[in-house]
């Protein structure tokens, strides 16, 4: 969280405004943390080039750098780095330079003339992964990975949701597993919610056989559910998000991806895409994936039935 240091807010009890730093951080995700602090540190090297305040910042500094980052960023990271430069005013009790009408102009501006559609990672399908499967883990690293990735798939996780999991989160049964999510992006508060991955017998992309083969290899009866592997192949500390990515884009070529389109988002958003495909409605998959915004479904139920359209009626 963008917390402006003790001499730019006005003095108060300081052990309290420590626990109120904590609480703040506590309020946002770790991954949106890191961003808005990034996005802060972004800004105010900006400032200090331009020899002009960051904290309180006028408009026109705002406007200025919203400019500088055009064309070189996507409109959904200058709308963050926005949303990062607002929250740190209004923590320092100062109004937000970013609901200035020279900034919104300007934003406006940067979206008319470059646009606003976001790369999209490339999606995981159900091809791409029975070319993984075709050949057995051989290490207790390959194991883990392919657990990682069939689960990920099949449970619809988001990267941080996946290495959250701990053994005990798991609760196998004839029918398959169930996942309990004790916490995600859209439950900060911890509610906590679980899911069903149905076991499919007799097929090499099974992820609760995957699981099972990677519980075994590793030895793991407690703790963490995917964790580090040292160069003896023992088990350490738990894996991070980026580490999601990471495995991802090891194993896209013999996918059939390209790396470069592969991110941590990738098995989810090939999840749904692959359902829709498939002809599952959309309440079925919500009760997978979590989703709550029904239009954010809609882009994937477009993608995943592009060629079913009028033009797929006419024949020559």
């Amino acid at each position: 969280m963008i917390v402006p240091s003790a001499a730019q807010v006005p003095a108060i009890h300081v052990p309290l405004m420590d626990q109120a730093e904590a609480y703040a951080k506590a309020s946002k995700a770790g991954n949106t943390v890191k961003a808005y602090s990034s996005d802060w540190q972004s800004f105010c090297s900006f400032c200090q080039g331009e020899g002009v305040s960051a904290l309180p910042a006028a408009p026109q500094t705002v406007a200025a750098w919203v400019a500088s980052m055009a064309g070189s960023m996507a409109a959904a990271t200058i709308r963050r780095r926005l949303a990062s430069v607002s929250q740190a005013h209004k923590l320092a009790g100062l109004d937000s330079p970013t609901s200035s009408e020279a900034v919104k102009s300007t934003f406006k501006g940067v979206l008319r003339v470059h646009g606003s559609q976001q790369r999209k990672a490339a999606p995981v399908r159900a091809k791409n992964l029975r070319r993984l499967v075709a050949d057995a883990p051989e290490t207790a690293k390959d194991a883990r990975d392919l657990a990682l990735i069939l689960l990920g798939f099949f449970g619809a996780f988001r990267r941080s949701e996946l290495v959250a999991l701990d053994v005990e989160d798991l609760a196998f049964t004839e029918e398959g597993v169930t996942v309990n999510i004790r916490r995600s992006k859209t439950d900060q508060q911890g509610k906590g919610r679980t899911i069903g991955v149905p076991a499919a017998p007799g097929s090499a992309g099974c992820p609760v056989k995957a699981l099972r083969a990677h519980l075994e290899a590793s030895g793991q009866t407690s703790g963490p559910l995917f964790r580090r592997s040292n160069r003896w192949g023992q088990a350490g500390e738990r894996l991070t998000a980026e580490s999601v990515a990471d495995i991802l884009k090891a194993k896209a070529e013999g996918m059939g991806l390209d790396p470069a389109q592969v991110s941590g988002h990738s098995l989810r958003r090939g999840f749904v895409t692959e359902a829709y495909a498939s002809g599952a409605e959309t309440p079925e998959i919500q009760a997978v994936s979590g989703h709550k915004s029904i239009q954010v479904l809609a882009g994937y139920y477009q993608e995943a039935n592009v060629f079913k359209n009028a033009s797929a009626r006419i024949r020559l």
